[in-house]
């Protein structure tokens, strides 16, 4: 329903049933994530993230190498983890840094934790 953070906050309509637009922004969001997150070379991006921020070729050349495959490629995963708000990147000069973006690891989370509320709700 909300491509970005940024349509959402543009959205000037007045539904009188905003807990459903939010929760489908949610659920937007978290789709966005967990699609990411399906693929390896992404998840072994983030476990070396967990160690802190990383110059963009570094990162690239780390997941090139672990998984035989051109840096631009590993660029490209990269991005997919950026569009789907789970790193932050930011320019130092030149040089591209990437981080670990606690807010949409939370949400990832958030949802795991609903599911986890559900099922001990129906013991």
């Amino acid at each position: 329903m909300y491509p970005d953070e940024s349509e959402r906050e543009s959205d000037n309509t007045n539904d009188t049933n905003d807990d459903y637009d939010d929760e489908a922004w949610f659920t937007h969001q978290v789709d966005r994530k967990l699609a990411a997150l399906a693929h390896p070379a992404r998840r072994f991006a983030l476990e070396l993230l967990v160690w802190g921020e990383s110059p963009a070729g570094e990162l690239s050349a780390s997941i090139a190498s672990a998984f035989g495959v051109a840096t631009s490629r590993g660029s490209q995963h990269l991005q997919v983890l950026a569009r789907a708000g789970l790193v932050d990147v930011y320019a130092d000069g030149h040089t591209r840094n990437y981080r670990l973006n606690e807010t949409g690891l939370a949400e990832v989370t958030e949802w795991i934790g609903r599911l986890r509320l559900g099922r001990a709700e129906d013991r």
